[in-house]
């Protein structure tokens, strides 16, 4: 989650300046503020959980980390929910690359036929650049 997502309103101070991650401080202080039933978390414990050894955080915590990042719980534990999400936020990010929503924004309101056209052209330049027809991230 960290690595996908990023702060909505762009504000820096939310973030790890040299990755554009939220900062441990930040999470573990947004969720500390959730109220009582939070309890609190530090940005140590954070990084912890985050490192390569990791950590086998409680039920408490991963509940708490997925009403940070909204997302279901079951993100954290379960493989067929990250692949999925993982999935929509990939198709998010693609979405976000300018040219990409140029695309979209201009096929709206195509006729069906049209649209199939539309693919077939993308199909035909992807196979010309040597890519996949459809690529990993949205298969």
């Amino acid at each position: 989650m960290f690595d996908v997502l990023r702060p909505r309103d762009g504000d820096l101070t939310k973030t790890n300046r040299a990755t554009g991650e939220f900062s441990n401080a930040f999470v573990a202080e947004t969720i500390s503020g959730y109220g009582d039933e939070s309890g609190s978390l530090t940005a140590a414990y954070i990084g912890k959980l985050r490192g390569p050894a990791g950590d086998n955080p409680s039920i408490r915590v991963v509940r708490l980390l997925a009403r940070f990042f909204e997302v279901p719980a079951g993100y954290f534990v379960e493989d067929d929910v990250t692949e999925r999400i993982v999935g929509q936020f990939q198709l998010v990010q693609h979405l976000h690359d300018q040219g990409v929503k140029n695309l979209a924004m201009r096929a709206a309101g195509l006729s069906p036929a049209s649209k199939e056209a539309l693919l077939k052209m993308i199909d035909a330049a992807r196979a010309l650049e040597g890519l996949p027809e459809t690529p990993d991230t949205l298969a």
